[in-house]
């Protein structure tokens, strides 16, 4: 009877250390787990982060060439920008009136009569068109000299 008795505590207590070594394995098992779990979080953070740095340097690198370009581009006007330019309000006439204005080949987009800002003492050769009439002129604003007046002639 005491053998008996002692083989089944004896696989009582082997039971139990089974069932506890199977959980202890159990746990570490979960332990492991969520510690991949905790890393891989931690890897997605970083790079989530390490993006978000590229796109605000990204941002700043423009935006310091926007800034250089605009900087060079003010200066450049300064440099090369004549301040010694004058220009004088020139009013121009024809007759018959409502004649196209064209500047140095180039239509003003206006009609006479009008008025024109042209530089003082550059020349200029300014054209007239109505219908089937023409004028010009080889013209050089002075302070004096700020009116046109054209006669038209046919073509």
């Amino acid at each position: 009877m005491t053998k008996i008795i002692e083989q089944a505590q004896t696989e009582y207590l082997m039971d139990e250390l089974f069932n506890n070594i199977g959980e202890l394995e159990d746990i570490d098992l979960q332990a492991k787990k969520h510690a991949e779990e905790a890393a891989q979080a931690e890897k997605e953070r970083e790079e989530k982060s390490a993006r978000k740095k590229a796109a605000i340097s990204k941002t700043a690198f423009i935006s310091g060439i926007a800034a250089a370009l605009i900087a060079i581009g003010l200066i450049l006007k300064f440099l090369f920008i004549d301040p010694e330019v004058e220009v004088e309000e020139i009013t121009i006439f024809s007759s018959p009136g409502g004649a196209q204005i064209f500047v140095n080949g180039e239509d003003t987009g206006k009609k006479t009569p009008a008025s024109l800002q042209l530089e003082l003492n550059k020349k200029y050769i300014i054209e007239f068109r109505k219908d089937d009439m023409i004028g010009g002129l080889e013209f050089t604003p002075t302070s004096e000299n700020r009116q046109i007046n054209m006669q038209l002639k046919q073509r």
